[in-house]
């Protein structure tokens, strides 16, 4: 008897599910809503500079995200090495600083101080654990109550706040510190998660969906088919509804970002924690806005407080081009990148920041809601069951990984992970814990 497992999303989750799936022999279908596979991991080269700009998914951690690093390998792509001789501009309250380390006396004192209280707390965390939440769920305050728990202050806390947003891409009155102190345990250290060494896919991050697509059976991916109802039936088996037809399978694998699941009917057996979690939504709203530049010192990475936490010059063909981070206000999103273009001009009076810039508006994206996962205070139990849950439908995604959450590697692994999972059941009646 034939088995038939229908994957919801083709990022990098779904991708990765759907090739573990026809790989233990499953009948599989992708059912995806946008004309294109990859998701949140998009790149677009543009005609300006001819450089590849990720919209979405950029940074790979060598070393730590094993899981991409071999996937890359396995299709001949290559990680871009880092550009030498770079400069960081600290634009801080107490001033402008410059170089790896901004803080001198006193404030960096206060910060070393921070970085032990960080990793003490980290070190509570068991980053290899699925259930890693569990025993610190007493950090699971938004991180701006964290901070003042443990004392942070002036130049050493803006410090803090301007690697944590470049982390966790949200309001830090709203993530978790839970979520931040995962991250610590994942790298190690604060220095490897504040300092650590990342690097781009060359020709973009969008280069690896398309290659594992391009490794998938013709007829496999379905673009264009957004799915609006997921219905476990009384009979056994599930429902899936989309705009044109009603499927059915014996499983589902449902791998579409967290923040649009509430747009989905789903008639699924899920804990009240989880249910308030997807009708909630995970925090993640920071914008990425690449400009066109003149006249800026490059390699440069420019930083500050509260104002564009992150901007940095990247190796164009011609020209110079500049990305800049900024956290997005919900009821106004469109002024986001005038307060970003403003920012820049203040810092540097001297280069010319033109008007015209790439972005996507990733919160108003109708298959994304959101840009990558951080948890809300108060959440990791519902995100946690939702990842967790037993079937005939399970969730995948990077915003669900329990190991890397928000990044790519994350996606990669929850996404075979489930489709393991998937695999079991239908084999043995039994879905075996997540992992991935």
């Amino acid at each position: 008897m034939s088995e038939r497992v229908i994957v919801v999303g083709a990022g990098l989750a779904g991708l990765a599910a759907a090739r573990e799936l026809l790989a233990q022999g499953v009948e599989t279908t992708v059912l995806e809503a946008r004309e294109r596979v990859g998701g949140r991991t998009w790149s677009v080269v543009d005609e300006s500079t001819g450089f590849a700009m990720d919209m979405g998914a950029e940074w790979v951690s060598p070393g730590h995200h094993t899981t991409i690093e071999a996937e890359l390998a396995r299709h001949g792509l290559a990680l871009v090495e880092p550009e030498a001789d770079g400069r960081s501009d600290w634009f801080l309250d107490a001033g402008l600083r410059h170089g790896d380390q901004p803080l001198v006396g006193d404030e960096l004192v206060a910060f070393e101080a921070l970085v032990v209280a960080l990793e003490k707390d980290a070190a509570r965390v068991d980053a290899r654990s699925a259930d890693w939440h569990a025993a610190a769920a007493d950090l699971d305050v938004p991180f701006n109550a964290y901070l003042d728990s443990i004392g942070a202050e002036g130049a050493a806390r803006d410090r803090v706040h301007i690697r944590c947003c470049a982390l966790m891409g949200a309001h830090a009155d709203e993530y978790s510190a839970l979520t931040m102190l995962h991250e610590i345990a994942s790298y190690g250290s604060v220095e490897a998660a504040f300092e650590g060494d990342s690097r781009r896919v060359a020709g973009g991050t969008g280069t690896l969906a398309a290659a594992i697509a391009a490794g998938l059976p013709e007829g496999v991916v379905r673009l264009g088919t957004p799915v609006r109802a997921v219905r476990v039936l009384p009979a056994g088996g599930v429902e899936v509804v989309t705009d044109t037809e009603t499927l059915t399978a014996d499983a589902v694998v449902v791998a579409v970002p967290v923040n649009t699941l509430r747009d989905v009917d789903l008639d699924v057996e899920l804990t009240p924690a989880a249910r308030e979690a997807i009708a909630v939504g995970q925090a993640g709203r920071v914008a990425k806005v690449w400009l066109h530049t003149e006249g800026l010192p490059a390699p440069l990475m420019t930083l500050g407080w509260p104002l564009v936490p992150e901007a940095y010059t990247v190796p164009a063909e011609r020209g110079q081009a500049v990305a800049a981070f900024e956290l997005v206000d919900p009821t106004d999103p469109a002024t986001t990148t005038t307060a970003v273009i403003g920012e820049l001009t203040r810092r540097y009076p001297e280069a010319v920041v033109a008007e015209e810039n790439l972005g996507h508006d990733w919160l108003n994206d109708p298959w994304a809601r959101g840009t990558w996962h951080t948890a809300r205070a108060g959440q990791q139990q519902g995100w946690a069951d939702l990842a967790a849950t037993s079937g005939p439908v399970l969730f995948a995604g990077g915003d669900l990984s329990r190991r890397w959450v928000g990044w790519m590697d994350g996606a990669l692994t929850s996404g075979a992970d489930a489709a393991g999972r998937a695999v079991a059941l239908l084999r043995t009646g039994t879905t075996p814990p997540v992992a991935g």
